[in-house]
């Protein structure tokens, strides 16, 4: 059984990348209607940094729930390279331009 990228991944790929790091949120909760809902026109836009209180990677708009509930998985589109995070508070991408 082939195993996908872990947390520590993630977190070294920001480490690495930090300060020149995009996010596309392709959903996220909605306490409007108490679920997590679709982003229509979603795009890649620049990560501002933040306080990292634990469950962001010290940027606004990711968010993990940790405890083994973030499914993460290898991006890449040709344009852009990171990962795609799946959680039960929404869907996002962070990722860099290829060859960054």
């Amino acid at each position: 059984m082939k195993r996908g990228p872990t947390l520590a991944t993630l977190k070294a790929f920001v480490r690495k990348h930090d300060g020149k790091l995009f996010g596309k949120f392709l959903s996220d909760f909605d306490g409007m209607v108490d679920c997590v809902m679709q982003n229509q026109g979603a795009e890649f836009r620049p990560l501002v940094k933040c306080h990292d209180h634990g469950h962001n990677l010290g940027y606004r708009g990711p968010y993990l729930v940790l405890g083994s509930r973030d499914y993460i998985e290898p991006y890449d589109d040709g344009v852009m390279a990171g990962f795609e995070v799946t959680n039960c508070c929404g869907n996002w991408i962070i990722a860099v331009p290829k060859g960054a």
